[in-house]
C-alpha cells in the first residue's frame, strides 16, 4: 500500500483525480488500505490494485473502478450508486447491504461475493460473473442482464 496515495485520497478527491490526470502511468496500490467511512464520491480508481481494501461505509457514488482489483475487499454498507465497475474484479468481496443502484457492472467478476441485501436496482450486469455469489434478499429490480 502506498501511504502517500491513501493520505491524498483522504485529503481531497478533487486533488487526487487531478494528480491521476497528471500522472496517468502511476500505479495505484491500495492493498489492505483502510478507507472505511471516507467520502470519495466521484473518485477515479480505474485500474487500481485494492485487494483486501476496507471500504466499509465509504461514500463512492459516481466513482469509476474500471478494471480495478477489489478481490476480497470489504465494501459492506458502501454507497456505490452510479459507479462504473466495468471489468472490476470483486471476487470474494463483501458487498453486504451495499448500494449499487444504477451502477455498471458489465463484465465484472463477482464470483463468491457476498451481495446479501445489496441494492442492485437498475444495475447493468451484462456478462457479469456471479458464480457462487450470495445474492439472498438483494434488490434486483430492473437489472439489465
Amino acid at each position: 500500500m502506498n501511504r502517500l496515495i491513501v493520505d491524498m485520497i483522504k485529503k481531497s478527491v478533487t486533488e487526487f483525480n487531478q494528480w491521476r490526470k497528471d500522472n496517468p502511468g502511476e500505479h495505484i496500490d491500495l492493498w489492505k488500505a483502510d478507507l472505511s467511512k471516507v467520502n470519495m464520491k466521484g473518485i477515479n480508481l480505474d485500474y487500481a490494485y485494492m485487494r483486501e481494501c476496507n471500504l466499509e461505509n465509504a461514500l463512492l457514488d459516481g466513482s469509476s473502478f474500471k478494471r480495478a482489483m477489489l478481490e476480497d475487499s470489504n465494501l459492506k454498507y458502501a454507497s456505490l450508486s452510479n459507479c462504473k465497475l466495468i471489468q472490476a474484479d470483486m471476487s470474494g468481496a463483501n458487498l453486504h447491504r451495499a448500494n449499487l443502484e444504477n451502477s455498471d457492472l458489465s463484465l465484472a467478476d463477482l464470483r463468491q461475493a457476498d451481495l446479501t441485501e445489496a441494492d442492485m436496482t437498475s444495475a447493468i450486469m451484462k456478462s457479469t460473473d456471479t458464480s457462487d455469489a450470495d445474492m439472498r434478499w438483494a434488490k434486483m429490480d430492473k437489472i439489465e442482464w
